[in-house]
């Protein structure tokens, strides 16, 4: 039981973790990368690089973007262990045993980005990054 504890108290403190990158491919289109923790999702994980998405577009200096392709997966992990217990006194002995095993699934997105000026060719299709970005300060 003890095994159990504390690998449920290492998945809930490990629930707000999440990792972000956001890789240039060119000059004008990047690679958005987001792994998350099981308790966000796989929309929350789409949602975070939505947001980086929008970031690294502003950040190169561009207004727009659109997503070229995305790949949103999930990837599980085993987890597994096995216990024992022996109490002895003089009249009876008892024992006991058991085992453990679960998954953690771990929300992943990796997107590719192309990016806009206003007024270049495509940009009337593309998304403006700062309202994606003003959009997720009013759904928080």
């Amino acid at each position: 039981m003890r095994h159990f504890l504390l690998f449920a108290a290492t998945l809930l403190a490990l629930g707000g973790c999440y990792q972000q990158a956001a890789i240039p491919l060119g000059n004008d289109m990047m690679e958005i990368d987001v792994s998350a923790a099981p308790v966000y999702g796989r929309a929350g994980a789409m949602d975070m690089a939505l947001t980086r998405a929008a970031n690294a577009t502003l950040k190169a200096g561009y207004e727009k973007f659109i997503v070229l392709n995305d790949n949103g997966w999930t990837e599980s992990t085993l987890y597994a262990g096995s216990y024992g217990q022996a109490t002895v006194n003089p009249s009876t002995g008892q024992a006991s045993q058991g085992s453990f095993a679960g998954t953690a699934r771990h929300p992943e997105v990796k997107m590719v980005i192309r990016m806009f000026h206003d007024g270049d060719k495509g940009a009337a299709k593309a998304v403006d990054a700062q309202s994606v970005l003003s959009q997720q300060k009013t759904d928080n």
